[in-house]
């Protein structure tokens, strides 16, 4: 299982609000969740859901994944646990 979190915020985003948590399922969009985010997250959030790890991670089954909106930019914080 993978949560995915707005972890931060550099603008005022009109889906999501600082602290909201999604729980991703095996290759399952949440359904509340951005699609412009989720295209973007999705390569990363399957990498460590896979036990794959980024040059960029500092803890192994988390990483972060910005939304690609310029004007409005949220980072995601993606994390694997146990069910």
């Amino acid at each position: 299982m993978v949560k995915v979190t707005d972890h931060e915020e550099a603008g005022v985003c009109h889906m999501h609000q600082l602290g909201d948590t999604f729980t991703c399922e095996f290759e399952r969009c949440p359904g509340d969740i951005c699609a412009a985010a989720w295209n973007s997250m999705w390569p990363q959030l399957r990498t460590v859901e896979l036990g794959g790890r980024h040059p960029w991670d500092v803890e192994p089954g988390v990483t972060y994944v910005g939304c690609p909106d310029p004007h409005k930019p949220v980072v995601f914080k993606i994390e694997t646990y146990e069910d």
